[in-house]
């Protein structure tokens, strides 16, 4: 309430926009969706009103398969100095304290599209990449639309700045576009790019 949501999740929302506009003019082996969840904030976190609880129970029925699900949650601000980074214990003790990365988050069934992703942000972006494969126990590793692609079993990565954990202006009045990095933001949508187009068969229409 109150906040203009620049990062939260308006870096997320735009990324995807950009994704969806770079694909619609190819043809793809797979059907790949482009998908603009409501109500993943309280009050409806985790409830069975959350828009990706809605559309996992849809699909659940229809007896679909889903490959992999890929949640573009906060991905816009980076911060280059130290102790700009905050972690839930224990994963201070391991992770660095600079805000400069962007986080690859995977429970342990996704793990093996978690390194293929984390492979390709590594040989082909600009940009520190942190990731883990863990269950998902630690706080903060389920505030997110891939959390209800997780209870259902499917494979479901988040890519994240962090949020909170690196943020000061999340969910405050002071969430503005200019607060953002869009050179660490377009090294995101890159790797997602190429990610993308190693894994399936593209074609251009034109």
């Amino acid at each position: 309430m109150g906040s203009p949501g620049a990062d939260d999740n308006a870096s997320g929302v735009s990324l995807l926009l950009e994704i969806a506009k770079f694909f619609s003019d190819k043809d793809l082996n797979i059907d790949l969706r482009f998908l603009f969840f409501p109500n993943e904030e309280p009050p409806f976190f985790e409830t069975k009103e959350m828009g990706s609880v809605v559309y996992v129970n849809e699909i659940l029925k229809r007896e679909e398969k889903v490959e992999l699900m890929i949640c573009l949650e906060s991905i816009g601000y980076f911060r280059e100095e130290e102790k700009t980074q905050e972690y839930p214990f224990p994963l201070n003790l391991f992770y660095p304290d600079k805000g400069n990365f962007i986080g690859i988050v995977s429970n342990l069934k996704s793990k093996r599209w978690m390194k293929k992703l984390v492979e390709v942000f590594k040989r082909k972006t600009n940009i520190p990449v942190q990731y883990i494969a863990f269950p998902p126990v630690i706080p903060g590793m389920t505030f997110s639309d891939h959390s209800a692609f997780w209870k259902a079993g499917f494979n479901a990565l988040m890519i994240t700045d962090t949020a909170y954990l690196r943020n000061p202006n999340y969910h405050t009045e002071f969430d503005l576009p200019e607060t953002l990095d869009y050179n660490k933001l377009y090294e995101v949508f890159k790797g997602l790019e190429i990610f993308l187009k190693k894994l399936y068969n593209i074609k251009h229409k034109r």
